[in-house]
């Protein structure tokens, strides 16, 4: 898959005991292709469209979803700890 990155519009951190994840948030235009999970990166097993809803749905850490993020004009930062 092709798509031409654009800005960030969120950052976040989740934080506990055994783990320390960076999620960014940014918007991109589409280009071309399917999403693929390539062999590159051991922790991605899966790439998708999905709809905003559903991706809310599994990115529980944002309390009120994804579409507020992409409704923003700039970047916002959050940290959750477990």
């Amino acid at each position: 898959m092709v798509v031409e990155a654009g800005p960030v519009v969120h950052v976040s951190e989740r934080i506990d005991a055994a783990v320390h994840d960076v999620f960014t948030v940014f918007r991109a235009e589409f280009l071309s292709g399917e999403p693929t999970a390539d062999r590159h990166d051991e922790d991605v097993s899966e790439a998708a469209w999905v709809t905003v809803e559903e991706a809310s749905a599994l990115m529980p850490w944002y309390p009120d979803g994804v579409a507020p993020l992409l409704a923003t004009a700039g970047a916002g930062y959050s940290t959750a700890r477990a």
